[in-house]
């Protein structure tokens, strides 16, 4: 997966599509958790994270912290994933009453862990 997942960013980065290059590098993180290789996952979400600034669409910054939370949610990184949900009510208009109540709903809740 990670190397179908490189050759993918390639192209990414070839196109431009900074919302996809910054999606395969959460993904190739993610799976570089799940392999047992930490630091080189935490570069990666890096790396995605960076590229965050050259998105000019606020859903698509959204999207990304949005994919970033939903990962450290799975690997049980509670610090994290809050820290991404913030970001993402940082980048939702106020018309997205219903993605703004299920993070905060969450944020509540992991208010317990912190």
């Amino acid at each position: 997966m990670v190397g179908y997942m490189k050759k993918a960013l390639a192209e990414y980065e070839t196109s431009g599509n900074f919302y996809r290059i910054c999606v395969a590098w959460k993904n190739i993180g993610e799976a570089e958790w799940y392999m047992g290789f930490r630091q080189n996952a935490l570069k990666f979400f890096r790396k995605a994270e960076e590229n965050i600034p050259k998105l000019i669409d606020s859903m698509e910054r959204f999207g990304v912290f949005w994919n970033l939370a939903s990962a450290f949610r799975r690997m049980g990184d509670t610090k994290s994933e809050s820290k991404y949900l913030t970001k993402c009510l940082e980048n939702l208009p106020d018309s997205e009453t219903d993605k703004i109540v299920m993070i905060e709903t969450r944020l509540h809740q992991l208010d317990r862990f912190l």
